[in-house]
């Protein structure tokens, strides 16, 4: 009877040993560091997981503490691989009421940033269009507009050096739609944040019109400021452009106006276009 008994215990033993084992090989530990985009590591965040499903049959329905980041901001926890979940955390797009979903995939580990859905890899902020790394592809490109940006794959191992802001080539556009004066004085446009001033290009329906752009101050909009060009530009029917100045840099919330100082042949509409980059 003892020995029957011994047997048995040996036998359940055995079993467990197995299941531990196979269960093992089942979770995938997903990790990170958490980190915001300025690369501050995110300390004491807690990553909750809820409503896993695995083979379509829900084995979990939490919300469940699957773990708390550390001092430099690590986490790592365990799901069954293939499984579907929510996760939520202080991370990414993951910071959503009631979590984000997501595909644990069929692997012994995952980083969590890889798990993020694609609709949250770009976020915005003040204008500029910020750029994670989701796959081990060398560079991820965005284009829009004709602008493109590449972002180099390791820039999420030193976030802190390496945040990328893409701050596109952008412009103000002028029409004179009535008759060019020489005496025209007005504003353009007040810059909203500080620019690089990259290109000014006219032209006129006919005859030509020359002018300048100056920068005017804040608080005295009506006094003359600081010519953007070393010299007035002579537009004409076959456009012209300037790409070289004597002051291109423009402070916040400074008005851009337009001077004109000699109009010949009739000039009636001019068109101007002032390219520029967020500093």
């Amino acid at each position: 009877m003892t020995r029957a008994i011994l047997k048995i215990l040996l036998t359940i033993a055995a079993l467990s040993t197995i299941w531990s084992n196979a269960n093992s090989q089942n979770l995938c530990t997903v990790s990170d560091t958490l980190r915001t985009f300025n690369g501050t590591a995110i300390i004491n965040a807690s990553v909750y997981i809820s409503r896993v499903y695995l083979s379509s049959v829900m084995i979990e329905r939490g919300p469940r503490v699957a773990d708390i980041s550390d001092g430099n901001g690590v986490v790592s926890f365990q799901v069954y691989r293939g499984a579907t979940c929510y996760i939520q955390c202080n991370y990414l797009n993951f910071n959503v009421t009631g979590g984000a979903f997501v595909t644990i995939p069929n692997t012994a580990t995952a980083l969590l940033r890889n798990l993020s859905p694609a609709s949250n890899d770009v976020s915005t902020n003040a204008g500029f269009v910020r750029i994670r790394e989701t796959d081990g592809s060398p560079t991820l490109a965005v284009t829009g507009n004709n602008d493109t940006l590449n972002v180099p794959v390791d820039w999420l191992s030193n976030p802190s050096t390496n945040v990328y802001e893409l701050s596109p080539v952008q412009t103000f556009t002028l029409a004179i739609r009535d008759t060019v004066r020489a005496a025209d004085a007005f504003g353009i446009v007040k810059v909203p944040s500080a620019i690089t001033i990259t290109e000014i290009a006219a032209f006129t329906n006919t005859g030509t019109a020359t002018f300048n752009v100056e920068q005017r101050a804040e608080a005295t909009p009506n006094t003359a400021g600081t010519d953007c060009m070393t010299a007035d530009i002579v537009a004409d029917t076959d456009q012209q452009e300037q790409t070289s100045f004597a002051d291109a840099t423009v402070p916040a919330n400074t008005w851009l106006y337009f001077a004109a100082s000699a109009v010949s042949g009739g000039a009636k509409k001019l068109t101007l276009t002032i390219k520029y980059t967020v500093d």
